[in-house]
């Protein structure tokens, strides 16, 4: 939040402010839980994955992380919500902000392969934080001074709707985007 200019470039600064005291108040709720502790990457997104083509003979594709200096111990809601807030925001940054319809069903198939794999429907839970984080990161206009106003709202409406709701609603950038609530 520091680095939010002091206007809040649109946003208002105590819908900011208000986001921020939010979520310091999950700490006390996420504090306890350290059997969930995992490797995570820290600076999870597409950029920083690598896919390479499988080898003569096999039917998978493989991998590379790109970048995992910031990574350490911590919550895989981190680098979910990492790797998925890139879903509403490049649909928001695409002209007239109408890309959700091609990466929203996207976003859908992303999780229900997660929490198919994982089983891990707790992550939704403890989620709230972590997404408001990712959503101001990639809303802020020191990271990207170029997204529109109205996109950088949405994603702000998001980060908002998630800590109201007290979980990872995934139909909730279907409605955010859609303008609905």
């Amino acid at each position: 939040m520091d680095g939010w200019p002091d206007d809040g470039a649109g946003i208002a600064v105590e819908r900011l402010r208000a986001i921020e005291e939010r979520c310091l108040a999950w700490r006390w709720r996420l504090r306890p839980l350290a059997r969930r502790l995992s490797r995570t990457h820290g600076d999870f997104h597409p950029f920083n994955i690598v896919f390479l083509p499988g080898r003569p003979g096999e039917d998978h594709t493989h991998f590379a992380l790109l970048d995992a200096s910031r990574g350490g111990r911590g919550d895989p809601a981190d680098d979910l919500t990492a790797l998925a807030v890139n879903f509403p925001f490049l649909a928001l940054a695409e002209p007239g902000g109408r890309g959700w319809a091609g990466l929203g069903p996207l976003w859908h198939r992303f999780w229900e392969r997660y929490l198919a794999l994982t089983g891990d429907r707790e992550l939704l839970e403890l989620a709230p934080p972590f997404w408001a984080w990712r959503c101001l990161v990639v809303a802020s206009p020191r990271f990207y001074p170029n997204l529109p106003a109205p996109a950088r709202e949405a994603l702000v409406r998001l980060a908002e709707a998630a800590l109201e709701a007290g979980r990872l609603d995934l139909d909730l950038p279907d409605r955010v985007l859609a303008g609905r609530r």
